[in-house]
């Protein structure tokens, strides 16, 4: 029976566990079990279901087991948008949950699902300077460098002092040969993180 947050919890650690001796087949009997549950209890426990499922994505995300964290991500998404006429943060939350599963979308190179969540992100959000920054490194990875840069210069234009916006469009630019600005964003970031390993490295 699944009848209070620590339920859920004990149950999202089951899964984890299936997930990780190999056993995914009861795995997902067990999702489809909760998820039903999770979006009835969150009627009473929103907020600790919600920071239950965040926190439990990002922390067993490190692991490397991805399958998880997508049933924890999308969860807390469907969470948040069902709330969100009755929570004014709702959306800027979501944003961010979005922004973070299209992360581990992208280091499972899932790239064309990663995109759809760093556009849903802006959508909500638009005003999201870390989600353009990283909308623009898997546009950069793919060689999409007329679009990574329009989203390098948006993060830019939202948060100046960003040191890794700045190395990693410096990068951007060095590919396209625009080797003078690209000097002036590697010497931008060095102002800001004199001891930026990566950017270093890379003006050197």
């Amino acid at each position: 029976m699944i009848e209070n947050n620590q339920d859920i919890e004990a149950k999202l650690i089951e899964i984890f566990s299936l997930y990780a001796r190999g056993n995914d087949q009861k795995a997902k009997e067990i999702e489809n079990e909760l998820k039903p549950k999770i979006i009835e209890l969150s009627d009473k426990n929103y907020e600790q279901i919600r920071d239950s499922l965040l926190n439990k994505g990002i922390v067993i995300g490190k692991s490397g087991n991805y399958e998880f964290v997508g049933i924890c991500f999308e969860l807390a998404i469907k969470l948040i948008e069902l709330r969100a006429e009755n929570f004014p943060q709702a959306k800027k939350l979501a944003s961010i949950v979005h922004n973070n599963y299209a992360i581990s979308l992208s280091e499972q190179k899932r790239y064309q699902e990663a995109e759809a969540h760093f556009k849903r992100a802006l959508e909500l959000k638009e005003d999201y300077p870390e989600c353009h920054y990283n909308y623009a490194i898997l546009l950069s990875e793919q060689k999409r460098y007329q679009e990574a840069e329009t989203h390098y210069k948006r993060a830019l234009e939202l948060k100046e002092d960003f040191p890794e916006c700045h190395n990693n469009y410096a990068n951007l630019l060095k590919e396209l040969k625009r080797y003078q600005e690209a000097e002036e964003h590697y010497k931008r970031a060095l102002e800001l993180k004199e001891n930026h390993p990566g950017c270093h490295n890379n003006y050197a």
